[in-house]
């Protein structure tokens, strides 16, 4: 697992909301959904 993953759920959990989510969603997209 990629240390990326790991610091995007640090920064999700302290700006859980809409329109951080979709300014990193390529975050989620390479380091989440699709490693």
């Amino acid at each position: 697992m990629s240390p990326d993953l790991f610091e995007f759920f640090r920064d999700l959990k302290e700006n859980n909301n809409r329109e951080w989510f979709l300014a990193n969603k390529y975050r989620y997209e390479n380091y989440v959904k699709d490693p």
